[in-house]
């Protein structure tokens, strides 16, 4: 920075209002500092920015089950709305959903001195419960943890899909109506699971067979296969 002060001719002060965009510097001085940090090829320190303006505009997200598809999706997303927004991301994934994996994670992100952390925790357990008391010195938004937690979140309501997926299958005239359920250790395929079988309770019917299957397309086209090929009578089919 002192080296661009010089190229200017500016103080050093002058070249941090600039790059921090302080509204009381002239538009001469602006252009002459903005034109020397062209020719010097000047990149400014996001550490040192952020221990003067105690902001560092980057965020932190940890995620669980980043190899399947809905989890990887939302980590594209999301990088692609911080960047929009300005913000950088640094990404921690998680190779268990254990608290003490949990706990490693906020804390190497909180070292970042990151403005806020997003935690994707899909699956049922005490790192989704206890995410926000790991964290009370860093704003915390969890995505995809169970309905009514008193966390700040951004939830999908996975049983109202289920419940309008059989419902149609019922008002179409099917009786026996089966499931291929997610993984019931996910938070999304077990309110899908209760739901189903909530709906066709409320509706007088007995629930079909329900296969637990994976998160994998091929483990659902499999599952798919298998109670096909059971002989079991099926009217329709509800996906969990």
């Amino acid at each position: 920075m002192n080296d661009v002060a010089q190229r200017a001719g500016v103080s050093y002060q002058t070249v941090s209002r600039v790059i921090n965009n302080h509204p009381h510097v002239s538009e001469g001085t602006r252009s002459r500092v903005l034109q020397a940090i062209r020719e010097l090829g000047y990149r400014p320190s996001k550490a040192a920015k952020s221990l003067a303006s105690s902001q560092s505009n980057t965020l932190g997200l940890i995620v669980f089950g980043m190899e399947y598809y809905g989890p990887s999706q939302m980590v594209l997303n999301i990088e692609r709305a911080a960047r929009a927004a300005g913000y950088d991301l640094i990404l921690s994934s998680l190779v268990d959903s254990t608290v003490t994996a949990m706990k490693a994670s906020i804390d190497m992100l909180s070292g970042w001195r990151v403005d806020g952390i997003l935690a994707i925790t899909p699956v049922l357990g005490e790192a989704s419960r206890q995410a926000g008391m790991l964290c009370p010195g860093t704003p915390l938004v969890q995505i995809d943890i169970a309905l009514g937690m008193p966390a700040p979140s951004v939830i999908v309501d996975q049983a109202y899909g289920s419940c309008l997926v059989t419902q149609h299958l019922i008002e179409r005239g099917h009786t026996r109506i089966c499931e291929i359920s997610g993984p019931l250790d996910w938070i999304g395929a077990a309110a899908r699971h209760k739901s189903w079988l909530d709906t066709l309770r409320a509706a007088g019917l007995e629930p079909g067979p329900s296969l637990e299957g994976g998160l994998v397309g091929a483990q659902r086209v499999s599952g798919c296969a298998s109670l096909i090929g059971s002989g079991s009578p099926v009217h329709g089919a509800g996906g969990g």
